[in-house]
């Protein structure tokens, strides 16, 4: 077939590839199609130009397709190499040298099993150890091996700054020991540079540059705690180291806190004492409403069984009781006064009611009904006048006895002007002529059968002060009285006019002038102001507040507990023995081992009202002094009482606090607590009661 291609000239690769195919090669690797193209050409025409049988093999091919290289003595994938990429195959039972003469490492063989190399038989490489060997077999015995010795070998240390001094160390069990020279330690201080670094108590010192905790901040002009701010947090609001003020009501801004007065001034804006309201129709606590609230004592209104009990409500300025009043009966025989008149069992005619009366009821009580009480004409009342009717009006027996007229007749006898004697009094038409005129006696002068008519007397006054109008005299049941309509009453003022209307002017409830100005808040003599010349030094009514040992001027004349309070000044010492064992006494010269401190506090030497006992107290477990308002001293032994303390603070009063070791028994007193009570050693424990500070007369 070759040769019948090679006569066509057909020389293509492309013929050759096909014509491999039939052969039996049924795949050719894609990336070798080209070098294997050419080989199989080559061998098929021959390398010298000569004809090669069909099937001959070269470089164990085989005319086989190419495959991956694997470890094998093989050249699988047919580039004339055997086993290249592997850097350590062999072949099974194939034997090599192995390993260096070096260090303890020493050379060996090595056998192919199953294609790998198996270890080596001499000694290998190992990780370097602190031992002397060459381990690592590199050349250098133990390096890299941090502070590895030999025992016995010997080398410096230490350095000679500071408190430390160079010396020696020992190599034992390949470990090199404690540095016989003095080594450094936690910087202290102290003065001196433990930690021999060059540089002496670095970072230990305080903000002061001192040993020591940094100093308490003082109220004294001085930065103390060396933080760059002078009495930072101990001035008081006005700047200064002294107590803290308390605002007084004076006008002033006592506390500096921008406020004058704060928080004492009354409703009407002034210092004096919040006003009451009273009854009188004045707003006078300054709230905006008048007489608001106003609930009086327990009042009693009424008599008899109309009787109530109220309390006196404020109406129109004035007190009166709201009681409501019972409803009134017919007085009955009970002894009680049933009509609400005052009077009990009493009868219409002032008589007892228990006593049988004529008014058809049984008031006795016997069953009998007006015995003995009726006229003789059997009926209640007067006896019944005779009248000229023509009946016996009087139950004696006689009609019209002595009620007759002139003529024998009833009635009244009128002359007329007729020529007859028409009255009987035997003259005829008398007096027609000249009819007498009226006159005001409660006759009818004027026989016009109207009696006092029409009669006036001319103008008149009716009523005094304000009251007072003017009227017309009239005649009324024979006498002329003044007819008018007076004005009605009002509260009487200072104004020169008699308001009440009582004919008096200006006058009071005492018998004295309204005018007169007296002190009850009200501006009683009209010349707008109140209560002048009548306040006392505190500027309120009534006499003066008498001064008390409160720390308070109580009689406001400038001064504080002036005589007859008498102070005690206490002292503080601390005991040479231990130095948080104090005594507190009134003595500047205690006996035993103290030392003083000085003056500490102000207490009274008497008791009033507003104090409480100052104790001086024992410990005797640790020997401390302590104060007290206790009487049983806290369980422990009373020494003596020094004074008394006040409960109020007052304007001159300072707290007496009592400060509690936070690691001992001991306590501490003090009147300064945020210089002396502070943490960690000292907690605040409580406040005993008030006292002034010795720089306080």
């Amino acid at each position: 077939m070759y040769i019948f291609a090679k006569q066509l000239g057909l020389n293509s690769l492309i013929f050759l590839l096909v014509l491999y195919i039939f052969n039996g090669c049924a795949e050719l690797d894609e990336d070798s199609t080209e070098d294997n193209s050419v080989r199989i050409a080559t061998e098929l025409a021959g390398t010298d130009g000569e004809q090669s049988q069909m099937g001959e093999t070269r470089d164990e091919c085989n005319w086989m397709v190419a495959t991956a290289e694997v470890c094998d003595g093989l050249d699988n994938d047919c580039d004339g190499q055997v086993d290249e990429t592997f850097d350590d195959c062999c072949q099974d039972g194939e034997v090599r040298g192995c390993g260096v003469n070096a260090g303890i490492c020493t050379v060996g063989e090595q056998i192919c099993v199953d294609g790998t190399w198996n270890e080596c038989n001499g000694i290998n490489i190992i990780f370097e150890v602190c031992d002397g060997l060459d381990n690592d077999c590199d050349g250098q015995v133990d390096e890299q091996v941090n502070d590895c010795c030999q025992d016995g070998e010997v080398r410096g240390c230490g350095i000679d700054v500071g408190v430390c001094t160079a010396g020696e160390q020992s190599c034992v069990a390949g470990t090199w020991n404690e540095c016989n020279g003095m080594n450094a330690v936690v910087e202290a201080c102290d003065g001196l540079d433990n930690d021999c670094d060059g540089i002496t108590d670095e970072s230990v010192v305080n903000a002061c540059g001192e040993c020591g905790l940094v100093p308490t901040e003082l109220c004294d002009g001085l930065d103390n705690d060396c933080d760059g701010s002078t009495d930072e947090g101990l001035l008081n609001t006005c700047g200064n180291c002294r107590p803290q003020p308390t605002e007084v009501c004076d006008n002033l801004d006592n506390d500096c806190d921008g406020s004058t007065d704060e928080g004492l001034l009354n409703t009407c804006g002034d210092c004096r004492p919040q006003p009451l309201e009273i009854c009188d129709g004045i707003d006078n606590d300054c709230d905006g409403q008048t007489d608001e609230q106003i609930m009086g004592d327990v009042c009693v209104s009424g008599d008899g069984q109309c009787r109530s009990i109220g309390r006196l409500v404020c109406s129109n300025g004035q007190s009166v009781c709201d009681a409501i009043l019972g409803a009134p009966s017919t007085e009955a025989c009970d002894g009680i006064d049933n009509d609400c008149d005052g009077t009990i069992d009493e009868g219409s005619n002032g008589s007892i009611v228990c006593e049988e009366l004529c008014d058809r009821l049984d008031n006795d009580n016997d069953g009998e009904i007006d015995e003995n009480v009726q006229n003789r004409c059997g009926e209640c009342g007067d006896l019944p006048l005779e009248v000229c009717d023509g009946n016996d009006n009087d139950c004696d027996g006689s009609i019209d006895e002595g009620v007759t007229n002139l003529c024998g007749t009833c009635g009244v006898l009128v002359e007329m002007c007729d020529g007859v004697d028409n009255d009987c009094d035997d003259r005829i038409d008398e007096a027609l002529m000249t009819r007498p005129a009226e006159m005001c006696d409660g006759v009818d002068n004027d026989c016009d059968g109207m009696v006092d008519e029409l009669l006036t007397r001319g103008q008149c006054v009716l009523g005094d002060g304000l009251c007072r109008v003017g009227g017309v005299e009239r005649c009324f049941n024979g006498q002329f009285r003044c007819d008018g309509n007076p004005n009605l009453p009002s509260v009487e003022r200072c104004d020169g006019f008699d308001n009440d209307c009582d004919g008096n002017t200006d006058e009071n409830g005492n018998g004295g002038s309204i005018c007169d100005e007296i002190c009850n808040q009200v501006d009683d003599d009209g010349d707008n102001q109140i209560d002048e010349g009548l306040l006392n030094s505190c500027g309120t009514c009534g006499p003066s507040p008498t001064e008390q040992c409160d720390s308070i001027d109580n009689d406001c004349d400038g001064l504080i507990d002036e005589e007859p309070c008498t102070q005690l000044t206490i002292y503080r010492f601390n005991s040479s023995e231990g130095p948080l064992i104090h005594l507190y006494t009134d003595e500047t010269a205690p006996p035993g081992a103290w030392n003083s401190e000085g003056a500490m506090m102000n207490i009274m030497a008497d008791e009033s009202s507003d104090t409480s006992p100052l104790y001086l107290c024992q410990n005797a477990f640790n020997s401390n002094y302590l104060l007290t308002e206790q009487a049983d001293c806290e369980g422990y032994s009373r020494v003596r009482q020094l004074g008394y303390m006040t409960q109020q603070r007052g304007e001159a009063g300072v707290p007496l606090i009592k400060c509690q070791s936070n690691s001992s028994l001991y306590s501490l007193f003090t009147i300064i607590p945020t210089a002396e009570c502070l943490e960690p050693v000292w907690s605040i424990d409580r406040t005993l009661g008030f006292v002034r500070s010795p720089l306080q007369p």
